[in-house]
């Protein structure tokens, strides 16, 4: 009777021993911002829409010139007194309402810029999205944790898997 116990504790040390190990799981981890510092994609497209800031922000840089002036030579007029009370209020009108279309066009904008940013990154983040998901499978992560946001405290036993990726993305 004893042996029959002493094996069978035995076989279920095994069993149980061969169940951690078929079951444990593999993880790694990735910063993807360095990541994507690294591809010439992403230089590419900043430099894009760097450009393309640049020609917004000049188009809004004459529209507030050209308020700046129109405002000026209004205060002067009415200054000098060339101008009625009228015209004046008028003139302070017509100047308030392109001033609410420079405010517009600044939030137009930062929305253009937005879009172009997307349009210009959204490929590059999916193709890196798809390699990440690859080289999870490939290797048999269960997880593949995000390190560049600082939200990973601790993973016992993680993998850093930059360079597979960076090997499926052709780095």
């Amino acid at each position: 009777m004893k042996k029959i116990t002493k094996l069978t504790l035995i076989l279920l040390a095994l069993v149980l021993f061969n169940f951690s190990e078929a079951t444990a799981q593999k993880y790694g981890h990735l910063n993807s911002g360095n990541l994507l510092e690294m591809l010439p994609d992403v230089k590419a497209a900043d430099e894009k829409l760097l450009t393309y800031q640049k020609q917004l922000a000049a188009k809004g840089e004459e529209m507030l010139k050209a308020f700046q002036d129109k405002y000026q030579k209004i205060s002067e007029q009415a200054n000098s007194g060339t101008m009625s009370q009228i015209q004046i209020e008028e003139s302070r009108q017509n100047l308030a309402k392109e001033q609410q279309g420079i405010a517009a066009y600044e939030q137009e904008m930062i929305q253009m810029i937005q879009k172009k940013r997307e349009e210009l990154l959204g490929p590059i983040l999916n193709k890196v999205d798809e390699a990440i998901k690859a080289v999870g499978k490939e290797n048999g992560y269960q997880f593949i944790f995000e390190t560049s946001n600082g939200a990973m405290l601790f993973v016992e036993d993680s993998e850093d898997v930059m360079e597979k990726v960076k090997a499926k993305l052709g780095l």
